[in-house]
């Protein structure tokens, strides 16, 4: 069982490859759970394999809400010009304000 655990921990990727891109950990290349006689010790290879599914599962959401959030064209286009239209906009209302008041 101790064999078991170092190979799985070889396996793995480090956590500075699993925050850098959030991959899906496979689990064809996960050690086989090894043959052991008594229950319990066989349940820790089976719910080390169901919390992988739950990583997976999480990193396919991660990957999916990052490419969600990234900006288009047009919002990138939008996100540049609209504080250059805000000031054309801001100083052409004091461009007014300023002659009606010169006229008035």
């Amino acid at each position: 069982m101790c064999h078991w655990f170092w190979d799985v921990q070889r396996k793995l990727p480090g956590l500075a490859d699993v925050y850098s891109d959030l991959s899906e950990v496979d689990a064809k290349n996960l050690p086989f759970e090894p043959a052991v006689p008594e229950a319990d010790l066989r349940d820790i290879p089976r719910a080390f394999h169901n919390q992988v599914n739950f990583y997976n599962t999480d990193a396919r959401e991660h990957r999916s809400i990052v490419r969600a959030s990234k900006q288009s064209s047009p919002e990138q286009f939008l996100v540049f010009t609209a504080p250059l239209l805000l000031s054309f906009a801001i100083a052409l209302r004091i461009t007014k304000v300023t002659g009606e008041l010169r006229l008035g």
